[in-house]
């Protein structure tokens, strides 16, 4: 993956890849070292290549995968596994499918398998499904709007048993047209985005919109694939205080829920970076005056800390209901409930039940002599219990 320079403009992209390279890195690892399937398939539904600042590519989806899989092959090959790879990448616009043709020629990779498919993300679902047939399979749904991957039409591929998904939740665009009173052929659309229309009457208009969107999005998602784990993590407008959209990923096993909590948790200080860098470069812009400490005296710790404080109440919340509905769980039971929340990672759940065992309003009878945070087979109990 390209350095962070290459993606000037379009920092958001930059973060979206970050979350990719390093979460199919992990995935691949995970999936082919253990040797249950030996066969592991990547999916990317809107390839393009779209708005590459690089000639050779290396800051596109395409060549993000490729190179990742590669580099895990190799690995894996030195470590005795044999593991089959094959990616599968879908476009829809002519000219871009010629030029991700182009792409793969030119940078082929040893044993990985490639299949460019030219059309309609929904209308390739048969096709795409039978080139994974016997594949644990990833998919990768980046689209540049809010249509052409509608629930109804890739439940096919998000039911499947054997794989996740990502899915860039394009926030801004559907807030933007998402209203009441929005002409039939729009609600059609979102009737296909979200697989039914029970979201007519059911979001909000401000405090609390987003969440709603989101949430309904994730609960539908939830039920047509019977997922066992479905998370969010935002990725904010550079210079604004507020989501260009969510990645959703989607999972069946715990192990991956807490794969890409970890990826996740790694992401954030780099937007964090990337927010002081974009202000403070608009604002040079806009007043030709440079500050003597350059970006980092740029404010964006108090946004970040606002929207996690939201958050932790949410996590004080769920321990509040565990221990009022449960006389005593794990702490790994919490964990996954924990992980669940956008922007909570497995630190905030530790430290949140080591301090209520401090302050009294927990017992932990398994509690070890020198243990300072709990592990997962930590016994939570009510105070008395």
């Amino acid at each position: 993956m390209k350095d962070f320079s290459f993606y000037k403009g379009r920092e958001q992209t930059y973060l979206k890849h970050l979350v990719l390279e390093n979460y199919l890195e992990r995935l691949s690892w995970i999936i082919g070292f253990g040797s249950e399937y030996g066969k592991i398939c990547y999916v990317d539904g809107f390839s393009g290549p779209w708005k590459s600042g690089s000639e050779d590519y290396e800051d596109t989806s395409i060549r993000i995968s490729m190179d990742i899989l590669s580099k895990t092959k190799s690995g894996l090959q030195e470590l005795g596994k044999s593991v089959k790879f094959k990616c599968i990448f879908v476009e829809k616009d002519e000219e871009q499918f010629d030029e991700l043709k182009s792409i793969l020629m030119q940078h082929p990779r040893s044993g990985i398998e490639t299949h460019p498919l030219h059309g309609e993300f929904e209308e390739l679902i048969e096709e795409v499904l039978s080139e994974a047939e016997g594949f644990f399979t990833f998919f990768f749904i980046d689209p540049s709007g809010w249509t052409g991957y509608g629930l109804r039409k890739i439940a096919p591929i998000v039911s499947r048993p054997k794989s996740e998904v990502v899915i860039n939740f394009m926030f801004d665009y559907i807030n933007r047209f998402l209203k009441p009173g929005i002409d039939q052929s729009l609600a059609k659309s979102f009737d296909d985005l979200f697989g039914d229309a029970g979201w007519h009457g059911q979001i909000p208009e401000g405090q609390g919109r987003e969440d709603s969107i989101l949430n309904y999005y994730k609960e539908c998602l939830r039920k047509v694939g019977r997922y066992q784990y479905v998370v969010n993590t935002p990725i904010l407008k550079p210079t604004e205080d507020r989501t260009y959209y969510h990645l959703i990923y989607a999972t069946h096993h715990r192990k991956g829920l807490r794969t890409f909590k970890e990826v996740d948790a790694k992401m954030q200080p780099q937007q964090q970076r990337i927010q002081k860098e974009a202000i403070y470069e608009k604002d040079l812009s806009r007043t030709g005056q440079e500050s003597l400490f350059g970006p980092q005296m740029v404010d964006t710790e108090s946004t970040y800390i606002r929207h996690r404080s939201l958050k932790f109440v949410e996590l004080e919340k769920l321990l509040k209901e565990m221990l009022h509905h449960q006389q005593g769980f794990s702490f790994e039971d919490f964990l996954l409930r924990a992980l669940q929340i956008e922007m909570i990672y497995e630190k905030d759940a530790k430290d949140l039940i080591a301090q209520a065992r401090k302050d009294g309003r927990i017992q932990i009878p398994n509690w070890g002599k020198n243990q300072r945070k709990p592990n997962e087979k930590s016994i939570i109990q009510r105070k008395g219990s």
